[in-house]
């Protein structure tokens, strides 16, 4: 490039070089001031190449090229990255209506939904878009959304598309999936995703007998001809496009998890996959752990899918599954008050949102036993150290009642049929599975019932300080007590 007459000569040549010089400036600044504690100095720095400078330069300020910036969109070196970020998302808030219109049309023209190909220019326009989109969703009209959301998802499906803007389409349909949800099949999305996740490890031994075969579409999911079927990668995904999903994963999530957990309780019981229902026990099993309230308002079919996971009926499924599930059971009976397990009846039980309690025997995955007689969510939830009872809570209505669950015929068979299973093998075992698909379900009324004072609307208000303090503890066979917010302690004998 030839000398120019003065210094603002240089910002005037191309949207190239703009992009370039900026890049270059604002990236080695922030990795000389960060280091030497200069933060307001590099605050001071960004805002006036990021905003300042185009006023500064006059009206021949060449802008910043939006495909030179989003070369460096997942660049490995992390200043870079940041500096490319910040220096796109500053140009485009600059820049006026009709140029922000004209260079959206530009691309749009590009995209592989548009142009039916994907070379390096098709991908790149998907990623420029796909950032504006996420970025300033307003400055995208509807057609556009359906172009770009159809060019992420062709993303996703190639078989061998660079790893670069992968990992870039991965990020954008979490990062902007309010927009792009109503052009996609958004269940698809979310399997691939799993899929990319690493979660899902192949196992030979299972893959052998148990070809992969697609769930059914969740109720309600938006179907696509785009987004009919779901990739085979020939090679396992790489650590970054991993760590991208994941994190796209608990986007998508956190934005529906009614789509989240209809499409993994969905492939859970119905998967004939025993890894990829590993998968999506893993996800769940993060989920537990670092994102509790996602699943709360639907924890009740949550459980269940887990339950299924144990179907006798299924050997090769229970016997692969079973210590991943029992991993999950006792992180869900750790996170969640309103989950508990007796250990000697092979119980579980759960309180739902709808007011419901429910009772699974795991040794048959089936539900046993159904309380009724809340109004509002169950809060908390627990066996007596005999099982011969069980309290629950519901916060929203500040009562505590007490069931008794009669064991019945039904259990009473299969705990004769599982202890004979340790002295023989076939027919006890046979016995049981056959159980599994018997119907009848009993349906409990508390024979307790106390009022703790009148419900306290804002103690609802922190759902995740509620899953920290309440708590039952028993101090006997028939002595409980329970812990509740405000540090409210409160002593039952029944």
């Amino acid at each position: 490039m030839a000398p120019q007459a003065t210094a603002n000569a240089d910002w005037n040549v191309s949207s190239t070089v703009t992009a370039a010089r900026l890049l270059s400036i604002m990236a080695l600044a922030r990795a000389v001031l960060t280091v030497r504690g200069f933060e307001d100095e590099l605050a001071a720095l960004s805002k006036f190449y990021g905003a300042s400078l185009p006023s500064v330069i006059g009206r021949h300020y060449a802008f910043p090229s939006f495909s030179f910036l989003a070369k460096y969109w997942q660049d490995p070196v992390a200043d870079v990255q940041t500096t490319a970020r910040a220096l796109f998302g500053a140009s485009l808030q600059k820049m006026g209506p009709e140029e922000t219109a004209i260079g959206i049309e530009y691309w749009r023209s590009h995209l592989p939904a548009v142009a039916k190909q994907s070379q390096k220019l098709n991908l790149r326009a998907v990623i420029i878009l796909g950032i504006i989109g996420c970025i300033q969703p307003g400055l995208l009209n509807s057609t556009v959304c359906k172009d770009v959301a159809e060019s992420l998802d062709q993303m996703l499906r190639e078989e061998t598309p660079r790893n670069v803007y992968r990992i870039a389409a991965v990020e954008i349909l979490g990062s902007g999936f309010p927009i792009w949800e109503p052009h996609i099949n958004a269940a698809n999305i979310l399997r691939t995703l799993i899929a990319f996740s690493g979660l899902a490890n192949p196992s030979p031994a299972l893959s052998a007998t148990s070809p992969s075969v697609n769930a059914p579409p969740v109720p309600g999911s938006q179907t696509s001809p785009s987004s009919s079927s779901l990739p085979s990668p020939s090679a396992a995904p790489s650590p970054a496009v991993m760590v991208a999903s994941r994190q796209a994963i608990v986007q998508l999530a956190s934005c529906n998890p009614a789509l989240f957990i209809s499409t993994l309780t969905m492939d859970l019981m119905h998967s004939k996959n025993p890894n990829e229902r590993m998968g999506n026990l893993k996800l769940l099993g993060m989920f537990i752990a670092k994102k509790p309230l996602v699943l709360l308002p639907n924890l009740g079919r949550v459980v269940e899918a887990i339950v299924k996971c144990l179907d006798p009926n299924l050997p090769q499924i229970r016997d692969a599954l079973q210590h991943i599930v029992t991993v999950n059971f006792a992180e869900l009976v750790k996170r969640y008050p309103s989950v508990a397990f007796h250990h000697a009846s092979q119980r579980l039980a759960v309180g739902t949102a709808d007011g419901l309690g429910v009772v699974y025997d795991v040794r048959i995955a089936a539900r046993v036993q159904v309380m009724e007689g809340h109004t509002q969510g169950l809060t908390a939830v627990s066996f007596s150290p005999d099982g011969k009872l069980i309290a629950t809570f519901s916060l929203a209505e500040n009562t505590v009642k007490i069931w008794q669950p009669a064991t019945g015929f039904l259990g009473s068979l299969v705990g004769a049929l599982t202890a004979s299973s340790t002295s023989t093998t076939g027919g006890a075992s046979a016995g049981v599975a056959a159980l599994a698909s018997v119907g009848g379900v009993g349906h409990m009324r508390a024979f307790r019932t106390f009022t703790v004072g009148p419900p306290d609307v804002n103690s609802m208000k922190d759902p995740g300080g509620v899953l920290d303090v309440v708590r039952f503890e028993w101090k006997g066979e028939r002595q409980v007590t329970l812990t509740s917010v405000g540090g409210l302690q409160l002593a039952f004998s029944v």
